[in-house]
C-alpha cells in the first residue's frame, strides 16, 4: 500500500463526523455539513496539483467573471491550445445553477454542439475538433438574485461593520469542464474576476492561478473573491497557506499559524517522515452569519474549509476540529478500518479515534488547556445520554454522534492503559502500528477482526474491557484519573442542554420561528418575530449562558439565560486539587 504521503486520493467518511458540543463536523455530501450555498465536495478529492506541464502538452484558460448589470449571472470562457484531440466533450454539474448561451468558435468559425445529459450533468459534445485555438464561452445563472448568497456577516453586533463577499462558489456550480478521453490534470490557467476584488481558492491565494489540475479536482474546489487576505508558512516537511474573506473577532494570521503547526503534528503523529514530498496543505477561513453552529469544517481538495461565524472566537472547539479534520485525511482517508462499502462499520475510528488523536495532539502541542481537554470529553459523555426519541437530529446523525463519542472514549482508555502498561506505550504508537500493518500488506482497508487482534496484542490483559463494550456501541468503563491526577470522574443528576427556540432565515435577516412553552428561553422573555441580531452559546454546554441581542417590536433588547432542560443521570470530568501529589494549574 502506498504510503499515507503518497497517497493521492483522500477519502472522507459520509458522516456527520460529529464534534458534539464543539457543533457539527463537515465534509461530503449527505452527511458532513457543506458552507452554505457553497455546495459539498466528493467523498474522494484527487490531490493532484503539480507545476504547470511544458507547453507541447494541450493546455487551457477559464476565465469566470460576474455581469455588472445582472448580479445572478456570470461569464465563463475557455481558451484552449492544442486540443484537438484533448477536449471534445464538456460536462456542467451543477444542480441549482443553470447554464446558459453556449458557444463554441475557432479559426474555422463557429462549432456546432449537440446537449445532452448524462447521470453527472449536461453534456456538450463538439461537432468537430477545435482546429488551432478553440474558444468556448457560457453564461451561469446561479439559483438566488444574488450569487454572493452567503455574504460575510457583521462583526459587531450593531451590524455597522461588514464586508461583502465578491463572489463565492463551488467549481461544480459555475464550471463547464472538459470531459478529456485521457484522464488525468492538464494544465489550465484560471481567472476569477469580481470587480476589482482579489481571489482565492482551495488551491491557493491570487484571482489568477496556475494549476495541473483534473476537471473532478478542480469541481471539488472553492472559490472566492472579495476582501482576501492570505499568509504563507514553509517549513522543511512542506508549505501551508491560508487565505480568509472578510472580518473575524479573532486575526486570522494567527489561526492559520497554529494550524500549519497542527498539520505538521498530526502528519508526524501518524508516522509521515518530515521531508517526504507533500503537497501544500490549504485552509480557507469563509466567515458568514450562521445558525445552529458557530462553525463547519470540510476537508476540500487540498485541505480545509472552515466556514465561520464572524462572531465567533478560535477557541478550543473549532481548534479540535480543523485538528480532527486534518488527522481525517489518514484515519479514515489513507486508511479504513472496517468495510469501505459499508461506512458505518468504520465510524468508530474514521470519526471518533480521530476525535481523541486530535484533543491529545492539541494538548501535546500546548494549544489546548486541561480545563478545555476535560469539557471536550465531558461532551463525548454527554452524546452517550441523547435521548433518541427527543433527539432533533435524525437517526444516522444520531448514530454516527454516539458512535463518534463511544469510539472516541474507547481511544482515551486505550491511551491510558497503553501508557501504564509494563512496557509503556500510546495511542500514537498503536496508529501507527495500524498504517504499518496496512502497507506491508500493501492495503488502504483492515478488517475489524485486524484492528482487535492489534489491540490485544499491545494490551493483552485488558484488551476485552475495551473491545467488548466497543463491539456493542457502547463505551469501556472510564478509570477516574484518565485526563490525569487534577481531575476526577463523577457521576450524578445533570441538567441537559436545550435551546428552547428554533430560528430561519428571512432574506438576511435571522428571526426567531418558534419558542418552546416551559423552556429557559420562553421564560427569557424570546417571542416568535423576534429578529436575532447576535447570539452566542457553546452547543451542548447547559451551564454556559445564551447571550441575545434581538430587535424586538417596539425596542431592540439583550437577553440572556441558561439552556437547561430537564436533569437525567449523567458523568462528568471534574477537577480537583490534590494538593499532597501535585500541583494543579
Amino acid at each position: 500500500m502506498p504510503s499515507p504521503t503518497q497517497k493521492q486520493v483522500v477519502r472522507v467518511s459520509c458522516a456527520l463526523a460529529a464534534v458534539l458540543s464543539t457543533g457539527l463536523a463537515v465534509g461530503c455530501t449527505g452527511a458532513l455539513e457543506a458552507p452554505r450555498d457553497h455546495g459539498s465536495t466528493p467523498c474522494a478529492v484527487a490531490h493532484t496539483s503539480q507545476p504547470v506541464a511544458p507547453q507541447n502538452r494541450a493546455r487551457a484558460t477559464l476565465r469566470i467573471s460576474t455581469v455588472p448589470t445582472a448580479s445572478a449571472l456570470l461569464h465563463g470562457g475557455w481558451q484552449l491550445e492544442d486540443s484537438a484531440e484533448k477536449f471534445r466533450r464538456f460536462v456542467f454539474m451543477g444542480k441549482e445553477a443553470t447554464l446558459e448561451d453556449v458557444r463554441a468558435v475557432d479559426a474555422r468559425g463557429p462549432i456546432a454542439l449537440e446537449e445532452s445529459t448524462s447521470p453527472e450533468g449536461r453534456v456538450y459534445t463538439l461537432a468537430r475538433p477545435f482546429e488551432g485555438r478553440g474558444e468556448l464561452y457560457y453564461t451561469v445563472r446561479m439559483p438566488t438574485e444574488d450569487p454572493a448568497a452567503a455574504r460575510v456577516g457583521a462583526a459587531s453586533e450593531d451590524h455597522s461593520i461588514a464586508e461583502p463577499t465578491a463572489l463565492r462558489f463551488v467549481g461544480r456550480e459555475a464550471l463547464l469542464l472538459p470531459e478529456t478521453n485521457k484522464p488525468g490534470a492538464f494544465p489550465v490557467t484560471i481567472t476569477v474576476a469580481a470587480g476589482e476584488a482579489e481571489g482565492a481558492s482551495s488551491f491557493g491565494w491570487g484571482a489568477t492561478q496556475m494549476l495541473e489540475e483534473t476537471p473532478e479536482a478542480l469541481r471539488a474546489a472553492t472559490w472566492v473573491s472579495g476582501a482576501i487576505g492570505h499568509a504563507d508558512f514553509r517549513a522543511a516537511d512542506g508549505s501551508d497557506f491560508a487565505a480568509w474573506d472578510g472580518y473575524t473577532t479573532f486575526d486570522p494570521r494567527w489561526a492559520a499559524a497554529e494550524t500549519a503547526s497542527v498539520r505538521a503534528l498530526t502528519d508526524e503523529f501518524v508516522g509521515l517522515v518530515p521531508g517526504e514530498t507533500r503537497k501544500a496543505t490549504s485552509m480557507l477561513i469563509l466567515p458568514e452569519h450562521r445558525t445552529g453552529s458557530e462553525f463547519a469544517v470540510r476537508l476540500g481538495v487540498r485541505g480545509l474549509i472552515v466556514s465561520i461565524d464572524p462572531r465567533a472566537p478560535w477557541a478550543s472547539p473549532i481548534r479540535i476540529r480543523v485538528a480532527q479534520a486534518l488527522l481525517q485525511r489518514h484515519m479514515g482517508g489513507a486508511l479504513w478500518i472496517g468495510d469501505r462499502d459499508h461506512e458505518a462499520t468504520g465510524y468508530f475510528f474514521s470519526e471518533g479515534f480521530s476525535r481523541a488523536a486530535a484533543q491529545m495532539i492539541l494538548q501535546d502541542g500546548g494549544t489546548l488547556e486541561p480545563d478545555d481537554a476535560a469539557q471536550a470529553t465531558n461532551s463525548l459523555l454527554a452524546a452517550l445520554d441523547v435521548d433518541a426519541g427527543k433527539s432533533d437530529h435524525d437517526a444516522q446523525a444520531l448514530r454516527v454522534r454516539k458512535d463518534t463519542a463511544t469510539g472516541a472514549l474507547a481511544a482515551l482508555v486505550l491511551d491510558y492503559r497503553l501508557r501504564k502498561g509494563a512496557k509503556p506505550s500510546s495511542l500514537r504508537k498503536f496508529v501507527r502500528a495500524l498504517f504499518a500493518l496496512a502497507e506491508a500488506s500493501k492495503r488502504d482497508t483492515l478488517s475489524r477482526e485486524e484492528f482487535d487482534a492489534t489491540v490485544r496484542a499491545s494490551i493483552p490483559k485488558e484488551a476485552e474491557s475495551i473491545l467488548g463494550p466497543l463491539a456493542k456501541g457502547d463505551a469501556p468503563s472510564l478509570p477516574s484519573d484518565l485526563l490525569g491526577p487534577c481531575y476526577r470522574l463523577k457521576s450524578g443528576p445533570i441538567a441537559s442542554f436545550e435551546l428552547g427556540f428554533e430560528v430561519r432565515t428571512a432574506g438576511e435577516k435571522t428571526v426567531i420561528e418558534s419558542v418552546l412553552p416551559g423552556t429557559r428561553a420562553a421564560s427569557a422573555g424570546l417571542v416568535r418575530g423576534d429578529e436575532i441580531l447576535s447570539l452566542d452559546y457553546i452547543d451542548g454546554r447547559a451551564d454556559a449562558p445564551v447571550r441575545m441581542a434581538l430587535e424586538a417590536p417596539n425596542a431592540p433588547k439583550k437577553v440572556s439565560f441558561l439552556p437547561k432542560g430537564k436533569s437525567h443521570a449523567g458523568r462528568w470530568f471534574e477537577r480537583t486539587h490534590a494538593e499532597h501529589t501535585v500541583a494543579c494549574p
